[in-house]
């Protein structure tokens, strides 16, 4: 061939590999998604180059490993490569070469530098290493390979791979940029949409409605809102503001009002609907200005009053409350003292004694009332103390009932306690209390001639205490015979007991404080009212753990971490303020799925869940998101949505709560859950031994060479799935199902790197394990079967 012909079959050559690296050039910019940009990679170097394997391993900003993607290579192949011996120390030494290599065996390469020995236990014959660098520094690695038998790769192909990770190197900073955009919107979009208040941001040239929130829709839409969007639910709104003008959204948009550059800040704004009903809201707005200074956006925040002024008309009525009951006894105070004072010559001594008890007895009566007055405000604050201790329920009945007898004469009460009933939580003073209220109230309200009758039960996994009598009570009195803010009160002289208009408002906020309940209702067919509440058994103090037992000194117990799972704003606030001031650790999520997605990372202790959300709408849907998060679940349910209580209780529930709710039962109800969480079963399981490994069921710990694993909660799940099945092989299908409550379709990927991470905190060598072992194309196992442990009864 001559000259000529030379260059031309060099030229069409060259011509082919633009060709080519133009075809995976354009294959790169397709998509921003990054795991896909990084599999086109790997799958390009390989066909660019002609080899057998290819693959791409890149770190993160921090020089931390980040993602490996082959191409080319079996599952096993994968899997043996992935989890390959010193990995990472291969990877950052040819992450920090800066001309391609090109090698016959990368093993005698890593080992004429004195690195570890490199067996990827794959036939990896002539190897070709490019790294990927933007802006100078290093992102990661493309390797190609051939088989053994393989022929060496090319200048040609050396250059071309360089050229192509040149090209990679920007695509993939672009696909991580978008990528870290995308989660950054997304936790914003979350933030905005779990926010307490209303927020839109409005453009203030075409006056259209950029962003708006959930609480948004739901303070503009009302009880009238059906399916109108944010943007016709303002147009229906007319706006009173403070200074008394009145205008409607629909003729003056609310983006053009701001494009006047007015900034508002706390204003008490009247939005009212179409149908009439009405909210008042604080506004604060904020212009935002273009480059040239004019108004190009405005956001704008809203903050329902509502629970606001609830709480200045609570707090009314029990101002009034106070007055009323404090009135009478300081009028009769007032009237002895100036009595004595202004005839203590007429008075005889048994005159003047008489005046002097009715001083002190009022005295105690002022002083009892304001007690009162203090505990609702403790029990509105959630700050009641409690002095839970183990106590015999059917004493405490009988001792209420007999002062009860004692102080009215009155001996219609009838006792029926359970035999044999456990012993409660309760602080026995409280308790007593509440008794005593709830005694008062059946007499005065009853008949005058039939018995009361007290029942004590078992009632699931608590104790419940009815208290019944005849005489069918108003259905409007029962709905507020626990309100702080009810007037009834019925004659109480048939009974000689002094009842406070507060005595069922704080024996509620008593009974929730302890974690129960307690409600009122009606038997119309046999003319009888029921008053009955519940409290929890008390458990039996944890046993010690036997002295040979392997295990460290105890550190002290993280506070408790709680999901909160799709609640509105508002009660999301109140959960809020409430559990950190008692030192919880709250995590938030808008819906299932990112529930699901905090729990695989993050040990998961409650979840605090709204009922209503989609996701969860039906038994066996909120049964399986129980399951799936491995976490009690307390349900937040609307008032008077009973078949909501049935579905959260058939779900399997830890618990429900309705709203509205005190910070005192939101306390007690979450404290209830843990404790129910962490009691001890009844016989403690086995331990698990292999070696110098321990697994203790119980305590969800395991020990190595008599040293604590700093397992997290899926890690120790994985651990113990394998340990519960001893030398027998589970697959990755099966791991995933058991410890991740999933059916994935790839189970490998999250399988292989959760044992990774055990292995090396095991100090469990792949190569040569003592614990787990991999059986290629089949799954793990602990131990062999010559080796396998058996779960071994604790020591004592």
């Amino acid at each position: 061939m001559g000259r000529n012909g030379a260059s031309n079959a060099e030229a069409v050559r060259l011509q082919e590999r633009l060709r080519r690296l133009n075809e995976a050039s354009l294959l790169l910019v397709e998509s921003l998604d990054f795991d896909h940009v990084l599999q086109v990679v790997a799958d390009s170097a390989r066909k660019l180059t002609g080899g057998r394997f290819g693959g791409i391993t890149v770190m993160d900003p921090s020089g931390e490993f980040e993602a490996f993607v082959a191409s080319g290579l079996t599952a096993d192949e994968y899997s043996h490569l992935y989890e390959l011996p010193h990995g990472i120390v291969f990877v950052r030494h040819l992450m920090a070469l800066s001309d391609p290599l090109r090698v016959p065996d990368l093993g005698e390469y890593f080992g004429s530098l004195g690195l570890p020995e490199f067996r990827p236990q794959l036939d990896m014959g002539p190897a070709l290493v490019a790294s990927i660098r933007c802006r100078g520094e290093s992102v990661g690695t493309i390797y190609v390979s051939r088989s053994g038998q393989g022929t060496a790769f090319t200048d040609e192909d050396e250059s071309t791979l360089a050229m192509f990770a040149t090209q990679a190197a920007l695509v993939i900073a672009n696909a991580r940029r978008h990528r870290d955009e995308h989660r950054a919107r997304a936790g914003l979009e979350t933030l905005i949409n779990t926010s307490p208040v209303g927020v839109m941001m409005l453009d203030a040239r075409l006056g259209n409605l950029q962003l708006s929130n959930r609480e948004l829709l739901r303070i503009t839409g009302g009880p009238e809102a059906h399916d109108e969007t944010p943007a016709e639910l303002l147009e229906r709104l007319v706006v009173r503001r403070a200074d008394g003008r009145e205008f409607s959204l629909a003729e003056h948009p609310l983006g053009q009002l701001l494009s006047s550059g007015e900034t508002v800040r706390a204003e008490r704004i009247v939005l009212t609907r179409p149908g009439g009903s009405s909210t008042a809201v604080l506004v604060n707005a904020t212009p935002i200005r273009d480059v040239d200074g004019k108004v190009a956006s405005a956001v704008v925040t809203v903050q329902d009053l509502t629970p606001l002024e609830e709480l200045d008309r609570l707090r009314a009525d029990i101002l009034g409350l106070a007055s009323e009951e404090l009135r009478m006894p300081l009028v009769s105070t007032k009237g002895s003292a100036a009595m004595l004072l202004a005839s203590q010559a007429d008075l005889d001594p048994a005159e003047s004694n008489q005046l002097a008890r009715i001083i002190d007895t009022q005295a105690d009566l002022m002083r009892e009332l304001i007690g009162e007055l203090r505990d609702m405000a403790q029990i509105h604050t959630g700050t009641l103390p409690i002095a839970a201790e183990p106590a015999e329920l059917a004493r405490l009945i009988n001792d209420a009932a007999q002062e009860f007898r004692g102080n009215t004469g009155d001996d219609r009460i009838i006792v029926d306690v359970e035999p044999n009933l456990e012993f409660v939580s309760a602080d026995q003073r409280r308790i007593a209390r509440v008794l005593r209220s709830v005694l008062t109230d059946a007499f005065v309200s009853s008949d005058g001639t039939m018995p009361v009758r007290v029942v004590a039960a078992r009632d699931g996994s608590v104790a419940r205490v009815s208290v019944t009598h005849c005489g069918a009570a108003p259905a409007a009195r029962l709905a507020g015979l626990f309100d702080k803010r009810s007037r009834h009160r019925p004659d109480e002289d048939s009974v000689g007991v002094r009842r406070s208009e507060l005595d069922l408002a704080i024996s509620k906020g008593i009974v929730e404080a302890h974690g129960g309940r307690i409600w009122a209702d009606l038997d119309e067919s046999a003319g009888e009212t029921r008053v009955s509440f519940t409290l929890p058994f008390a458990h039996p103090p944890q046993s010690t753990p036997a002295a040979d037992t392997p295990r460290p000194t105890a550190r002290p117990t993280a506070a408790a971490r709680i999901l909160v799972l799709d609640v509105d704003p508002q009660t999301q606030r109140q959960i809020n303020d409430t559990l950190i001031a008692a030192g919880y650790r709250l995590a938030f999520a808008a819906d299932a799925a990112e529930a699901l997605a905090d729990s695989a990372s993050n040990r998961l202790d409650l979840v605090l869940a709204g009922v209503a959300h989609p996701a969860i709408d039906s038994v066996e849907d909120m049964r399986a998101m129980r399951i799936s998060l491995d976490a009690s679940v307390i349900f937040v349910v609307d008032y008077g949505l009973d078949e909501d209580v049935l579905r959260a209780v058939e779900s399997g529930a830890a618990d429900y709560i309705v709203k509205p709710f005190s910070p005192t039962e939101l306390l007690a109800r979450v404290r209830a859950a843990l404790h129910r969480r962490a009691a001890p079963a009844p016989e403690a399981p086995p331990l698990f031994e292999l070696g110098d490994l321990t697994v203790d069921f119980a305590s969800r710990a395991a020990w190595v060479n008599g040293r604590q694993a700093d397992l997290t909660e899926t890690e120790f799940r994985l651990l113990s799935e394998l340990a519960a099945n001893p030398g027998r092989v589970l697959s990755c299908s099966q791991l995933m199902h058991r410890v991740w409550k999933s059916d994935s379709p790839n189970p490998a990927g999250p399988v292989r790197s959760a044992m990774k991470r055990l292995r090396r905190k095991l100090e469990d060598d792949a190569r040569d394990p003592a614990y787990i072992f991999t059986v290629p194309r089949a799954g793990y196992r602990i131990g062999t079967p010559q080796r396998a442990a058996t779960p071994s009864p604790r020591r004592s």
